[in-house]
């Protein structure tokens, strides 16, 4: 499976929970404020941390503001945009479900319906992700492609009830029942109903309505599905089926499983008494770091292959790439640097030149993770070599510049290297000229030959294609690209 596609999936799925969790939570609070009553307190301004904002800011929040990334609308927005790319992984019906969903959020008065009934217009969203989700069960071939919705389902269902028990610690301290009010049984339930949990634990402790007894159920319930035990055995069985695959295939399963299996084992093996007794907001806090932990191990294993430098980000990618020969490759520039601001542009096409010279341009004997240190201890490449080594030079002598992945033409005057396929260069700039490309593989100043696709840093930005096969099979990528005048 590509892992881009593996991405896609864990965490559509975790948007599709965290969007149900979001839709549960306003729905318990808005009848949370009928049931105790507005000037009662502020029921609105712990959810997100905050004190002092109204109800209805908050529950903007929430609900549609599109610049929070946990809206309940940017988690529909984020699970279908994730699901467009994956839509040969995941069912025809999971696809219309969670596609009808956007498309009748966009339409003209959905932010209005959204602030003026908001009750059944969550309630709506929330049904409908939980039919994705009962799609997704019984539409989906119990593979890989459905482990890695389960692994993020439940890792962000624990996640979600270990955060929501958090925030409410205060109101679940243990107290004689003589100091419970009515008020504080209301509340209670409002959080067995934000886990939608309510009916299920009237059936385990039948009226007995204890903070201690609450705290038990949501954190240590083996059998119950919003349980944080139950959602971490599932998520490590989920797990453990792909790195059962990962392992058949030649692999090491990542430390991962083990971070997983320690934190189930841990709160499988905990007493709610001795829970209490240690500190809930720390035990909470362990489980929550050791869930965060998990997910990053879970990326770097299945998700992407760190620490690739094309797959790197920011500083750490810069890094890998250029930062340790910093000296070598400001030796190799320094006697071509401009000496005015006119020269700018004679210095780069200098830099260009001293790149092709000393490159021979040979396809097939770098990869994409080639750093520019086995490029210049081993002076062969292709043009993402060439366009790398110039960024190096350009950049260590104070010249702005960036990489640029596209096309170029195929013609009788075009550039003869990187035609029928993808191609590099780059782009500086020059105060005389602005952003003016230049082709190191063909050394010569980009023209109208040159069509550019993309700019970035480097080409983890922008690479023509993302994805790594894992199987049982070789891999081999043909790439086949035909450009004509217009």
């Amino acid at each position: 499976m590509l892992c881009r596609v593996a991405d896609d999936l864990y965490w559509t799925a975790r948007y599709v929970e965290r969007g149900i969790a979001v839709s549960r939570l306003i729905d318990v609070t808005r009848h949370l404020e009928l049931d105790v009553g507005t000037e009662e307190s502020d029921f609105w301004g712990p959810l997100v941390g905050a004190i002092g904002l109204s109800a209805e800011d908050v529950s903007f929040f929430l609900l549609s503001d599109e610049k929070n990334p946990d809206s309940l609308i940017s988690s529909v927005r984020h699970a279908r945009e994730l699901a467009r790319g994956i839509r040969e992984s995941i069912s025809s019906e999971m696809w219309e479900e969670l596609n009808t969903l956007y498309q009748s959020l966009a339409l003209p008065g959905a932010e209005r319906r959204a602030q003026g009934d908001s009750l059944s217009f969550q309630r709506l969203i929330r049904e409908r992700l939980q039919h994705f989700q009962g799609l997704a069960g019984s539409t989906l071939a119990h593979d890989e492609p459905w482990h890695f919705l389960t692994l993020g389902t439940y890792l962000e269902r624990a996640d979600g009830v270990v955060r929501l028990l958090g925030r409410q610690a205060h109101l679940l301290a243990p107290r004689e029942e003589e100091e419970t009010t009515d008020a504080d049984m209301v509340r209670w339930l409002a959080v067995l109903r934000s886990c939608g949990s309510a009916e299920a634990y009237a059936r385990f402790y039948s009226l007995r309505v204890e903070p201690i007894r609450i705290v038990e159920f949501l954190l240590l319930n083996p059998v119950f599905p919003q349980s944080v035990r139950f959602a971490l055995g599932a998520a490590d069985d989920a797990l453990s089926a792909v790195a059962a695959l990962r392992t058949a295939a030649g692999n090491e399963p990542g430390p991962g499983l083990r971070t997983l299996g320690r934190v189930r084992g841990e709160v499988e093996h905990a007493a709610i008494d001795e829970v209490f007794e240690a500190g809930l907001e720390e035990f909470l806090f362990g489980v929550q770091r050791s869930i965060a932990q998990v997910s990053d191990e879970i990326t770097a294993t299945y998700l992407r292959d760190e620490p690739q430098a094309s797959r790197l980000v920011g500083v750490a990618r810069a890094a890998v790439l250029m930062a340790p020969l910093a000296p070598e490759l400001e030796a190799l520039a320094g006697p071509h640097r401009p000496t005015t601001a006119e020269d700018t542009f004679d210095a780069v096409q200098r830099l260009m030149h001293l790149v092709n010279e000393r490159l021979d341009y040979v396809p097939g004997v770098t990869t994409v993770e080639t750093t520019l240190g086995e490029v210049l201890g081993d002076p062969r490449g292709v043009c993402q070599d060439f366009a790398h080594l110039l960024l190096g030079l350009c950049r260590s002598v104070g010249i702005p510049a960036r990489y640029v992945s596209g096309y170029t033409v195929t013609a009788a005057s075009g550039p003869a290297r990187g035609a029928g396929a993808s191609h590099a260069w780059v782009e500086a700039f020059t105060p005389t000229h602005g952003w003016r490309g230049f082709d190191p593989t063909n050394d010569l100043v980009a023209s109208g030959y040159h069509v550019k696709v993309a700019t970035g840093r480097d080409y983890g930005d922008v690479p023509p294609h993302q994805g790594t096969f894992r199987g049982h099979a070789e891999e081999i990528l043909s790439v086949e690209v035909t450009t004509a005048i217009a």
